[in-house]
C-alpha cells in the first residue's frame, strides 16, 4: 500500500487572523501613545516659550524702568516703547492690537520676532480665546509688582489655575481664565 503524505507547510487561516489582530492592537496602542507624547511636547514648548518671554520681560522692565498697566489688554497706541492707553498684555501680533507686549520686547531686541508665533497651535479649539500666551499684571498696591504669565495647554493643570486665581483675583473670578480660557500659568514678580 502506498502511503500518502500531506504537505503541511504554511500557516492556517486562524494563525494568520491571530497575527493580524495582534498587529492591530499594537498599532492602536502606538497611535494613542504617540498622540499623548505629541501633546506633552506641545505643552513643553508652550511652557519654554513662556519662560523665555518672562525672562525677557523682566530684563526689559529692569533695564527700562517700565512696566505694563494693570490688566491684560492690548493698546491702540505705541509711543517711546510703551503701549499708551492699554495694558499691552496680549503676546501675539495676530490679535489686532497696535501694541502688545511682544511688540515692545521685539522692538527693544529682547526676543526674536517669531518667538510668540513659534508656539504650537493646539489641536482642540478654544472658544473665546485670542492668544496662546498672555501676560497679566495683577493688581498689587505695593512692590514687588506681580504678573501672571498664562497660556493654553493641551493638558491643563488645575493647581496652576488655583495659584493664579489666588494671586491675582483672591480666589474669585479671573478674566484671563474665565473669559479667555487660559488654563495654565505661573506668577512672577518684578522688583526694582
Amino acid at each position: 500500500m502506498k502511503s500518502s503524505k500531506v504537505n503541511t507547510t504554511g500557516f492556517t487561516i486562524v494563525e494568520l487572523l491571530i497575527v493580524i489582530v495582534v498587529i492591530g492592537i499594537v498599532a492602536a496602542i502606538s497611535i494613542i501613545a504617540y498622540s499623548g507624547i505629541q501633546q506633552r511636547a506641545q505643552d513643553a514648548k508652550i511652557r519654554a516659550v513662556a519662560s523665555q518671554f518672562t525672562k525677557a520681560f523682566q530684563r526689559w522692565s529692569v533695564d527700562s524702568g517700565k512696566t505694563t498697566d494693570a490688566g491684560g489688554s492690548g493698546s491702540t497706541a505705541y509711543t517711546d516703547g510703551v503701549c499708551v492707553g492699554g495694558g499691552g498684555g496680549w503676546t501675539s501680533r495676530t490679535v489686532g492690537y497696535i501694541c502688545t507686549i511682544d511688540n515692545i520686547l521685539v522692538d527693544a531686541g529682547y526676543i526674536p520676532a517669531n518667538l510668540v508665533l513659534s508656539v504650537p497651535a493646539l489641536q482642540e479649539s478654544r472658544p473665546g480665546s485670542y492668544s496662546t500666551l498672555m501676560l497679566y499684571r495683577c493688581s498689587s498696591p505695593s512692590p514687588p509688582t506681580q504678573y501672571a504669565m498664562m497660556y493654553h495647554l493641551n493638558t491643563p493643570d488645575p493647581e496652576e489655575m488655583t495659584r493664579l486665581r489666588n494671586a491675582c483675583a483672591g480666589g474669585g473670578t479671573f478674566g484671563p481664565i474665565d473669559t479667555y480660557g487660559m488654563n495654565g500659568g505661573y506668577i512672577f514678580s518684578i522688583t526694582r
